[in-house]
């Protein structure tokens, strides 16, 4: 496929150069999952655009150390005009028939982060990226990006819709540009992940990982149960519960969602919140786990949980919830906490290991991939010799019931874009994934919702974080208590 490559001009003035990209037609769906298999033909320095008749597409790259689009030192910003047409948009000025400017992390006082975003012409002031239904992927630092924003949009002047070619001006802390690019030819559409909710194998185990957002579980009780009754996980990984919120309180709920004999447990507070895993599963608990402290800070707890699900026909499978530190940038103070609690982690299931052989792992929650993928990669690189073997830890590679993307976290309101926060991981060895997507109720069709007991909103009332889910087939016969 060919393709004109754009250069980034270091200039202190916006450049307008044209350029017209000749990147033919591709069949391949653009999904927003961080990934640029879907973008054939770019190279990763290059600006380019796609559109697929619902969604604009921008290839957005960002050379020299990964960075974060939402933790920069300096504003990047991104102005489309996506009709290239003078006429609507910017009436004036440099950037004339600009239709939106994408700010990312904007100055606001003494402190810059997020996203926000001007429509020329808007007097109430900047909108946060929730307004234009903005996404981008990674959220981790990366040295390229890829971003959608709906194909048409309203303004303060009227609808304007993506035509034939979209001018991207460009400035910020890598480099200046002003191109004027043609529209790659329209893509398919991203099919549904699924047309139904799909169901778990009848000999695994299905896990759900959630961040519950300040012990909403039992606050508001009423969504988590009926997701968790249309789910029927064997396994919840739970993150953000609050100190005060008790074992005994839990089982009772999930009991009513889920009939069995649940056992939770609690992990160690850790900055006013703690983790906790559930199971119906027979199980015993992972003291390892309860006790789990980073060597740099020995009175600092990691929010971390752990049991061990019984079975009577091969080794026991361990199971670990775990929430890193939050927020932050790549190589800043809370990165480097992220990555310590892993390390922290990974000692605690070794040592667990040795006291008792474990045949299995599996480990999911929150890891606030907001600054770099380290902690990612620390977690699941090599991650069966913590369980004295070697390899990788498999990532259920989890997608949204509309198919376009893996965001588990997202909040009308923010200046921070949707993102995928919540991940599971497990030792491929014993296990393999039958299963994995992320239960965005809005996305379920009506008969999915109907038949199961949901109501569309049910997830967005939940918490902030989607639940997670995962269909794992044991390698050797499992007796599950159904």
């Amino acid at each position: 496929m060919a393709s004109n490559t754009i250069s980034f001009m270091m200039h202190p003035l916006l450049m307008s150069v044209a350029l017209i990209s000749s990147v033919a037609a591709d069949a391949t769906p653009i999904v927003i999952d961080g990934r640029f298999d879907d973008w054939p033909g770019v190279a990763a320095n290059e600006l380019a655009v796609a559109e697929d008749g619902r969604f604009v597409y921008v290839h957005l790259p960002a050379p020299g150390s990964p960075s974060n689009l939402q933790g920069l030192a300096s504003p990047d910003v991104l102005r489309i005009d996506l009709d290239h047409d003078e006429g609507t948009g910017a009436r004036s000025g440099p950037y004339r028939g600009t239709d939106l400017e994408l700010h990312f992390s904007p100055k606001t006082g003494r402190r810059s982060g997020g996203v926000q975003i001007q429509l020329p012409g808007l007097e109430d002031g900047w909108l946060d990226p929730d307004a234009v239904d903005l996404v981008f992927a990674p959220t981790a630092a990366s040295n390229r990006f890829e971003i959608r924003i709906p194909r048409s949009i309203e303004t303060p002047r009227g609808p304007v819709t993506v035509g034939g070619r979209v001018r991207l001006h460009r400035s910020g802390p890598f480099g200046t540009q002003g191109q004027l690019l043609q529209a790659v030819q329209p893509r398919p559409q991203v099919e549904p992940a699924f047309q139904t909710l799909p169901t778990c194998p009848d000999s695994g185990i299905r896990v759900v990982s959630w961040n519950v957002e300040f012990g909403g579980l039992l606050e508001h009780p009423a969504p988590f149960q009926r997701i968790l009754a249309a789910l029927k996980p064997h396994v919840i990984l739970i993150q953000e519960l609050e100190p005060d919120q008790r074992a005994g309180d839990i089982e009772a709920l999930l009991k009513a969602a889920v009939p069995g004999n649940w056992t939770v447990d609690l992990g160690p507070v850790g900055g006013r919140l703690r983790s906790a895993v559930a199971t119906r599963l027979s199980a015993t608990d992972l003291p390892e786990l309860d006790t789990l402290k980073r060597r740099d800070s020995d009175d600092r707890g990691v929010r971390g949980a752990g049991l061990t699900v019984k079975n009577a026909l091969s080794p026991d499978i361990g199971v670990v919830s775990l929430h890193l530190k939050c927020c932050g940038a790549a190589e800043g103070p809370e990165d480097m906490t992220r990555i310590a609690e892993v390390l922290a982690v990974r000692r605690a299931i070794t040592e667990a290991d040795h006291r008792a052989p474990l045949g299995g792992l599996i480990i999911g929650g929150d890891l606030n991939l907001v600054g770099s993928s380290l902690p990612l990669e620390l977690l699941v690189d090599n991650g069966e010799s913590m369980l004295g073997g070697s390899g990788d830890l498999i990532i259920a590679e989890a997608m949204r019931p509309a198919g376009g993307g893996m965001q588990t976290w997202e909040k009308d309101g923010q200046r921070y874009t949707p993102g995928r926060l919540d991940w599971i991981a497990a030792t491929g060895s014993s296990l393999e994934i039958a299963n994995a997507f992320v239960l965005a109720t809005d996305e379920c069709s009506a008969s999915v919702l109907s038949d199961l007991g949901m109501q569309p909103g049910d997830s967005a009332a939940a918490s902030d974080h989607l639940p997670v889910v995962a269909d794992f087939i044991v390698r050797s016969p499992m007796r599950l208590g159904r």
